[in-house]
């Protein structure tokens, strides 16, 4: 018996989440893993649009570290740069960043998904017996 398609309980209360969905969220997150990158994203959503030397003094980084950073931002699609002269500006790509976070937001709504205390799933013996961590727990103590 395979429980994620017999029992349509369990399927409508945690329905598959889309690959896609999950791909252009870590690549998000990888974007976001790093303090400066957070730091950078928080200068431009509160100052606006900001000169790479600018972002550099703010930071007080080098600016080779900088372009490895605004490139990770740009590359995930949270900033946007524009040439003006001899100088590089960047301003957060609100659209862009709203969509992630709207993303986010209904993938792990925590009004949508209540808490529950115990998995119903592993109320099904044979599931619990084949795939379940607590079955497999089980099955080791008796052995």
């Amino acid at each position: 018996m395979d429980l994620l398609t017999t029992n349509t309980e369990f399927v409508e209360y945690r329905p598959v989440l889309e690959l896609s969905k999950t791909e252009n969220l870590a690549d998000g997150f990888r974007a976001l893993g790093d303090p400066h990158r957070l730091k950078i994203l928080y200068l431009l959503l509160t100052c606006g649009e900001m000169c790479a030397c600018e972002t550099m003094l703010a930071l007080e980084i080098p600016q080779s570290n900088l372009s490895f950073h605004l490139k990770a931002l740009k590359q995930a699609g949270f900033i946007k740069a524009r040439k003006s002269g001899r100088w590089m500006y960047y301003s957060l790509d609100r659209p862009a960043f709203e969509h992630f976070l709207g993303v986010f937001g209904g993938v792990f709504d925590l009004e949508k998904w209540p808490e529950r205390s115990q998995s119903t799933a592993c109320d099904d013996t044979e599931y619990r017996n084949t795939r379940c961590s607590r079955g497999a727990d089980a099955r080791s103590e008796g052995a």
